[in-house]
């Protein structure tokens, strides 16, 4: 291996991507090491350079002969260089959560901050809120020895939170921190996939700012890139980079009423973005063996939805996809929560008048349940869709998402 990754465990990591992204020639590579693996790995020095994750961010500095005196002051390493042998350490995570505290347009001067974890990142986190000139910074850790424990929490005033420990990340992406309840303020997030965790959907729910960090690792590995290589990327490209991979990443659910093409638009749309097309519907009748009709017929609506909720929680964790969603998906408030980890509710709003009743719909056999599942829907897809695509016939309806996609703003 020359250039590339190590860490416990890496299936959740971009940094590959984002790599290869900017250095096309030069191979990226995920190691996954345990502790006992270390002593070896660095006793035969066999790379160039390479970037340093979860857990070992402090324990390889043991093994470093030069260490960077903000690494030094920090307590961690995520970036190493081989000079000829002579091991050199930096800390390029310190740029990169500047860079996302920028990028999140959240006020943390004079601030009191909840911080969430006691490990080498939550070290780089309170070196960077410091030098920002936060006016406390309180620390959380499930080890309780010399710090304060989540059951303390409220009891404790705080304007915002900084999450560093792992909880949320995939493949546990529906696990969160804390409980919704102290979610009272703002929230920064360092962990990156998901591109929304569950801590910063439910900041997001209550109105606060949030944000994740995906731009803390693009940045960090455009430092990153500038040791190995000597490349440096301004910050438009970065920007750039940032912008692409979360598109690459997103999801893009289709929502609806029965009957307004979701199944046959997804399909069109997954082949012209070259993504993958998922179909909620179909992937349950697969795992069910048995058509949706039968289902409502045998074990009633309850049952289905209960099928459509655990799909929909699996589903979610993945990336890239192009979904055809339920018509029914938003009767439960729980499957909207767990697509927004990694997507974009898109609304076909097809009105109601041109569809035609579609055959073996458990819920509709006429055109006045029809008009009826609208009243009732419409107002739930209107609420929680991202993007309200208006389809007033039949035609163009690539083209009119297409450029709907265009508008969306995007929200890390």
């Amino acid at each position: 291996m020359k250039y590339g990754l190590i860490g416990e465990k890496l299936s959740h990591s971009y940094s590959k991507i984002i790599h290869e992204y900017i250095i096309e020639d030069q191979a990226y590579e995920l190691v996954e090491l345990s502790d006992e693996q270390l002593d070896d790995f660095f006793a035969k020095k066999e790379f160039l350079g390479i970037n340093v994750t979860i857990p070992y961010k402090s324990v390889v500095m043991k093994y470093l002969n030069f260490v960077s005196e903000e690494a030094k002051i920090i307590g961690s390493v995520n970036t190493i260089i081989n000079d000829k042998g002579i091991l050199k350490g930096y800390n390029t995570d310190c740029s990169g959560f500047k860079f996302l505290v920028d990028k999140s347009k959240i006020n943390v001067k004079n601030k009191k901050v909840l911080l969430l974890g006691t490990g080498g990142t939550s070290k780089t986190v309170k070196y960077v809120l410091n030098n920002l000139g936060v006016k406390q910074i309180i620390e959380i850790s499930r080890n309780t020895t010399g710090f304060n424990s989540y059951n303390d929490i409220k009891q404790i005033d705080y304007d915002l939170i900084v999450n560093t420990t792992p909880v949320g990340m995939y493949p546990n992406i529906h696990d969160c921190p804390l409980p919704k309840k102290l979610i009272t303020c703002p929230v920064i997030d360092v962990i990156y996939n998901p591109l929304k965790t569950s801590i910063c959907l439910y900041a997001k729910d209550k109105g606060f700012k949030n944000i994740n960090g995906l731009p803390m690792l693009v940045y960090q590995a455009s430092e990153a890139i500038r040791l190995f290589h000597g490349i440096e990327l301004s910050n438009e490209e970065v920007d750039e980079l940032i912008n692409n991979l979360y598109y690459d990443t997103l999801n893009l659910i289709l929502i609806g009423m029965p009957g307004t093409g979701k199944s046959v638009i997804s399909k069109e749309l997954a082949k012209i973005l070259n993504r993958t097309n998922v179909d909620i519907d179909k992937e349950i009748e697969k795992e069910a063996k048995m058509k949706i009709p039968l289902i409502f017929e045998t074990y009633g609506e309850n049952h289905f939805r209960d099928l459509e909720s655990s799909m929909i929680a699996h589903i979610s964790k993945e990336t890239g996809l192009v979904v055809a969603g339920g018509g029914g998906i938003i009767k439960r408030k729980i499957n909207v929560f767990n697509f927004k980890h990694n997507g974009i509710l898109i609304y076909l709003n097809r009105p109601v008048r041109i569809i035609k009743t579609p055959a073996n719909r458990p819920l509709v056999s006429d055109s006045n349940d029809m008009y009826r599942l609208y009243e009732e829907r419409h107002p739930y897809y209107l609420k929680y869709a991202d993007v309200d695509v208006k389809l007033k016939n039949w035609e163009n309806d690539i083209n009119l998402i297409l450029k709907e996609l265009e508008k969306y703003d995007i929200n890390y």
